[in-house]
């Protein structure tokens, strides 16, 4: 996911040391206009992080041991994480040298990337623990084991972002060939969204499941049902479009009369967040246990943590029933379940009940862009 800055980071170097051999001096732009055009990579900085390996250590006054929650989901999740993708940016600009120093630039970029994986774990009614298993979760993006077989990804989708931004630059050395130069501003973000299949497919069977809430207990961890049967709705992302407010420093490099390239990073800060939800209104299927350490009094001692049991329906297919004796007639596993197994390798295209978590909540806009591009004055 880096590749791409480390090859815009060498570009960078390549700039300096052509800028050190040139005697070719700057334009001078006082009152006039210039037309830019970058290429870029925008990273974000919001994260969505697992908990599956969350413990919750509840102690007295004195500081010892009463009881401990832990998280029951498979623990090869916690290094998964669902956040906005680098993606590669465009960018025109527009700007106007008030003086020889201070510069007003107008400028319109595109983006589009993806937005990664969603965290799905699912203990299926249909597949039984082994003797010595408190759980049975399966993870979507784990790696593979004996007991448990990793589910499919769930791939978020695509996000689409427009920026609009106007912002004030001084330059420190106007009429050298290498200019560096720092700048601030405000702007607004034009977004979109395009859900993957997997997720419509999500919450499509979501929205035709019924279940109910399951409290986790304290160690060694049972689920114990005490919500009442209900339907359950399907996921929702909301994108909204935000205002943001952007820091920006660069180098200015002229190698050709009114032609110069330029290499800058761009710090934005948003006001609005893309939001994953599920219904009942939720930002994720199932209340995680915090990893941290409290005292009996505190409210998180005594907090409910726990999830949803699908009863009818299903989330995700996890696997079918095949016959313990393969030379049993078809149809069996029908008629009689006993006489069958939960293959976890085999997929028979119906999603399955069971008790499920999936990760959802908040991303910020939040980014990070270096770019590097040309500039023409007239």
């Amino acid at each position: 996911m880096k590749t791409q800055f480390t090859r815009l980071g060498l570009a960078t170097v390549c700039v300096l040391v052509v800028a050190g051999v040139s005697s070719v001096h700057a334009e001078d732009v006082e009152k006039k206009w210039r037309l830019g055009f970058s290429l870029g990579m925008s990273d974000s900085q919001g994260e969505i992080r697992s908990d599956a390996a969350n413990i919750l250590t509840v102690t007295d006054a004195r500081d010892i041991q009463v009881r401990f929650f832990e998280d029951p989901r498979n623990d090869d999740a916690q290094g998964l994480k669902l956040q906005i993708e680098s993606a590669p940016r465009v960018t025109l600009s527009a700007q106007y040298a008030v003086t020889k120093i201070f510069i007003v630039e107008m400028s319109a970029g595109y983006q589009r990337g993806d937005v990664g994986n969603i965290e799905l774990q699912a203990e299926f009614a249909l597949d039984p623990r082994e003797v010595d298993q408190r759980f049975k979760f399966r993870c979507t993006g784990c790696g593979a084991n004996q007991l448990a077989p990793p589910l499919p990804a769930i791939p978020a989708g695509e996000i689409e972002m427009v920026p609009l931004m106007v912002t004030a630059m001084a330059r420190f050395r106007p009429r050298a060939s290498f200019n560096p130069y720092i700048g601030a501003g405000i702007g607004y973000i034009i977004t979109g969204f395009e859900p993957s299949s997997q997720l419509n497919d999500l919450s499509r069977n979501m929205d035709s499941s019924i279940g109910r809430f399951t409290r986790l207990q304290t160690f060694p961890n049972r689920f114990d049902p005490v919500g009442t049967e209900g339907d359950l709705g399907p996921a929702q992302v909301n994108v909204p479009d935000t205002f943001e407010w952007h820091l920006v420093g660069g180098v200015e490099y002229t190698f050709k009369r009114k032609w110069a390239t330029y290499l800058d990073i761009n710090w934005a800060f948003t006001s609005q967040r893309m939001t994953l939800t599920f219904d009942p209104p939720t930002e994720s299927v199932g209340i995680s246990v915090p990893n941290e350490r409290v005292l009996l009094t505190e409210p998180e001692a005594s907090a409910t943590y726990g999830t949803i049991e699908i009863l009818e329906g299903g989330i995700v297919d996890g696997g079918s029933l095949q016959p313990t004796d393969p030379n049993a007639p078809a149809g069996i596993c029908e008629v009689s379940p006993t006489s069958c197994f939960f293959d976890g390798t085999q997929p028979d295209g119906k999603p399955d009940p069971g008790i499920y978590y999936i990760k959802g909540g908040t991303l910020d806009y939040e980014n990070v862009t270096l770019s590097i591009g040309v500039i023409y004055t007239f």
